[in-house]
């Protein structure tokens, strides 16, 4: 389970079209337990969220998606009792939230706030369509940030559960690599492949900063006239030292061209080399993680949530099964998947 807001990530997605039509009756509140209660805005952010995970689950892009079966259930019960869930979960994260005494103080106010505004800023008509004000979306901001100082109060410093310092080095020595690389094309301007000839004149000149960083000069001294001599450059431009410097995880190895994060890897901590991978011939060394500093910290809260998020989750379900849910008389029949639209924005079809 990744620690942030569903339903920004579900609505703020590029390509996409949803709506919401309009129900008949009003509702003052679709969902409470004998502490809290839940909004028709909330409600619909959840619903959503949870028809969104099921396009997710399914192979089948151009079968409506309440046309399939997911897990052996027809698609919108499927989306109807996972809507469910998740309503039991965000109340579960009010309770826990209370329970352990926690309080967002003025800046987190100020944090939330501000997130909020701006994901109204770009997407209000989206909202505002599927039946949501702007207090809504800060109600479901509002309890993914409780969700975090939950998350915090258990497994960071001095936590209940505190993860000790070891293990996440660890997840950052496994799972990570550091690394400076400077990639040349194997395309021109239009996108064509490079002749044979340029090719290995490319190859040439990664494989002389290559030997040349071997010998102990400086590597980015060598990208540097490599990129000046390419440009015919008559004035002189500096490095500041990390152009070229980035950490990746195993994760983002989808993202990157295919075959680079192995690429990578295979080079040995404080080696270099040169490889090829989809239209790029690359130099590239791989450094050493750190296990301080600014640059560990800034990775810290993600490792944090890596080695913990599964076990949170878990205890998260366990927290919902407690808890009790009432449901205003036709609200489920009124907020159902039925009544979601979705449709590629590039297509006029949609699910009904």
């Amino acid at each position: 389970m990744k620690l942030k807001t569903r339903i920004a990530c579900a609505l703020l997605a590029g390509g996409m079209a949803v709506s919401m039509s309009a129900c008949s009756k009003n509702y003052e509140w679709v969902a409470k337990t004998e502490e809290y209660q839940m909004g028709p805005g909330v409600y619909m952010g959840l619903l959503l969220n949870s028809y969104m995970t099921a396009l997710d689950q399914t192979q089948d892009k151009d079968t409506p998606i309440l046309k399939q079966t997911i897990e052996d259930k027809n698609a919108s019960d499927w989306i109807a009792e996972n809507a469910q869930e998740l309503v039991r979960e965000y109340f579960a994260i009010e309770h826990q939230f209370d329970e352990m005494g926690l309080i967002l103080n003025s800046d987190e106010q100020t944090s939330i706030e501000s997130t909020a505004s701006t994901y109204w800023e770009y997407q209000s008509s989206l909202y505002e369509d599927n039946g949501m004000s702007q207090e809504s979306l800060k109600s479901m901001l509002t309890n993914s940030y409780k969700q975090q100082m939950i998350f915090q109060k258990l497994y960071d410093t001095d936590g209940l559960e505190e993860v000790p310092e070891s293990e996440l080095q660890e997840e950052f020595k496994n799972n990570y690599l550091k690394t400076t690389f400077y990639p040349l094309a194997l395309t021109d301007s239009s996108g064509n492949a490079v002749s044979d000839e340029d090719k290995a004149a490319i190859k040439e000149r990664l494989n002389t900063i290559l030997t040349k960083a071997q010998q102990g000069e400086d590597f980015y001294d060598l990208i540097l006239a490599d990129e000046k001599e390419a440009a015919g450059e008559g004035t002189v431009h500096e490095h500041t030292g990390t152009e070229h410097d980035s950490i990746f995880s195993k994760s983002d190895a989808d993202y990157l061209p295919e075959n680079f994060y192995n690429s990578l890897k295979a080079i040995g901590i404080g080696e270099y080399g040169v490889f090829e991978v989809e239209g790029y011939m690359v130099v590239a060394y791989r450094g050493e993680l750190p296990t301080e500093g600014d640059e560990y910290t800034q990775y810290r809260s993600t490792l944090l949530s890596s080695v913990r998020s599964e076990d949170f989750y878990n205890k998260l379900q366990e927290w919902a099964k407690d808890i009790q849910v009432t449901y205003a008389d036709g609200a489920l029949k009124t907020f159902t998947p039925k009544k979601v639209k979705y449709e590629p924005a590039t297509s006029s079809s949609s699910n009904s």
